[in-house]
């Protein structure tokens, strides 16, 4: 199952870098929060995973795994939805 997650994790960052790249907004927080997730968070949690020295909890992993992957995709979700209708008090 763990396995199965980080594929989910690293094939939901991927896509979002792609769709950044494609679109040429490289700049905005989905892509940078994605490729900062990719680059930092995906290794250690493979480490994590692999590690023999200092074993963590699958139920653990697979819990910050999960949570990882809901927060990568509703930050997409919410800034494609965006809050120009929302209005503000003042």
């Amino acid at each position: 199952m763990t396995a199965i997650l980080l594929g989910i994790l690293g094939l939901t960052c991927l896509l979002i870098l792609a769709d950044g790249v494609l679109r040429n907004r490289p700049y905005e927080l989905p892509f940078l929060a994605a490729a900062t997730t990719a680059a930092f968070a995906v290794p250690q949690l493979i480490g994590l995973y692999r590690s023999p020295l200092h074993p963590v909890s699958d139920v653990a992993l697979n819990k910050t795994l999960v949570m990882v992957c809901l927060c990568i995709v509703m930050l997409r979700f919410g800034w494609r939805r965006g809050c120009a209708g929302a209005p503000v008090a003042a």
